[in-house]
C-alpha cells in the first residue's frame, strides 16, 4: 500500500495534474492527515483535460476545502474506495468535468454516486509509522464489494503484510 501523508501547504495541492491528456493512475492508497490552506485549498487538483483514475483508495484524515477539484475538461474514475470526510466537499469541478463511480462509500453522495454509511475505522499505528486506517471487523465495509473486480489486487494479505484470514 502507499501513503500519500503528513503534507503540509499554503500554495499547491498535494498532488496536482495539469496538461493535455495528462493521467493518474492509482491503486491501493492511502491519502491521509494532509493539511492544505490558503490559496488552492484542495487536496488534489486535476485540469486542462488531465484523467484521473482511482481504485481500492482511501481518503480521510485530511484538512482542506475539498478533496479533488477538477477543471478544464478533467475527468474523474473511482471505484472500490472510501473516501470519508465529513467536513469537507468531496468533489468540486466546472461544467465541463465529469466524473463516474463505483462500490464507493463517501461521507457525501452529492457529488458521487456512493453509500454513506459510517466506514468504522480502526486506526493502527506501529512504532511511530504513519497511521493505518483499517476496517473494524463490525464496518458495513468488509466484503462489502466483493462482487466488483479487483484488478489483480491479492486480497489475501493486508496493508502490513498479515493475513486476512484465520
Amino acid at each position: 500500500q502507499t501513503f500519500i501523508d503528513n503534507n503540509e501547504s499554503d500554495r499547491a495541492p498535494v498532488i496536482l495534474a495539469t496538461g493535455s491528456d495528462s493521467m493518474v493512475v492509482m491503486r491501493s492508497v492511502q491519502i491521509s492527515g494532509n493539511v492544505e490552506t490558503g490559496l488552492v485549498n484542495s487536496t488534489l487538483m486535476f485540469g486542462s483535460m488531465s484523467v484521473f483514475d482511482m481504485n481500492f483508495v482511501t481518503v480521510t484524515g485530511n484538512t482542506s476545502d475539498r478533496v479533488i477539484e477538477l477543471i478544464n475538461n478533467s475527468s474523474l474514475a473511482v471505484s472500490n474506495s472510501i473516501w470519508w470526510e465529513p467536513a469537507m466537499e468531496l468533489v468540486v469541478g466546472d461544467e465541463s468535468s465529469g466524473t463516474a463511480s463505483a462500490c464507493m462509500n463517501a461521507s457525501d453522495d452529492s457529488s458521487l454516486s456512493a453509500d454513506t454509511r459510517d466506514p468504522e475505522f480502526e486506526i493502527i499505528v506501529q512504532n511511530g509509522q504513519t497511521p493505518i486506517y483499517a476496517l473494524a471487523d463490525t464496518s458495513p465495509n468488509v466484503d462489502a464489494c466483493a462482487g466488483v473486480a479487483m484488478k489483480g489486487m491479492d486480497l489475501s494479505v493486508d496493508a502490513l503484510g498479515e493475513s486476512r484470514f484465520v
